[in-house]
């Protein structure tokens, strides 16, 4: 048997893709007007999710964002929300390598983007359905079964910048 399948450490620094959520509902989130219907009225399956590359968190590339937050002073007795959040963005912008099917207004979104990306919602303890992006990127990045595999035979490869797919028109824009 093989054991370079069992290689989680080297896929987690290659990357895998993320389905977000929204950070509300927890449904996927498309980056289409779908579902969209074929001449009979079924629904055709969408083709654009919005995905996050992610780095995992047994990668080196990780270990050492790690490193940094135990370096860190401990938060006060006063923290609020924000701190507890900024505090899980310190590694989650580490393990952001790229988005697809996301845009930053009008143009796509990149790697530099991900102070950006996570501070568009933050973590909130009294949780209802749906998870903070930051949230869902450090849930993902800790899914070892997310990154088994042979390094260099990812499903999808990572993104150091945006995959800069051309946008098809929607209706209404």
């Amino acid at each position: 048997m093989d054991f370079t399948s069992f290689d989680s450490r080297g896929v987690a620094d290659e990357g895998r893709p993320l389905h977000l959520k929204h950070p509300a509902t927890g449904a996927p989130l498309w980056d289409d007007d779908g579902p969209h219907l074929d001449d009979k009225g079924a629904e055709l399956p969408r083709e654009r999710p919005c995905i996050v590359h992610v780095l995992g968190t047994e990668g080196r590339i990780a270990q050492e964002a790690f490193r940094e937050v135990a370096k860190l002073e401990k938060l006060p007795d006063d923290a609020t929300q924000e701190d507890y959040h900024e505090r899980l963005c310190v590694t989650a912008r580490k393990l952001i390598v790229g988005f697809e099917n996301i845009e930053r207004g009008d143009r796509p979104a990149t790697a530099s983007d991900a102070d950006w990306f996570l501070g568009l919602n933050i973590s909130n303890p009294i949780r209802g359905t749906g998870r903070s992006f930051a949230e869902q990127v450090l849930a993902f990045a800790g899914d070892r079964g997310a990154f088994m595999g042979k390094p260099g035979a990812a499903s999808s490869p990572p993104r150091t910048k945006s995959a800069g797919k051309t946008r098809s028109p929607k209706a209404g824009r």
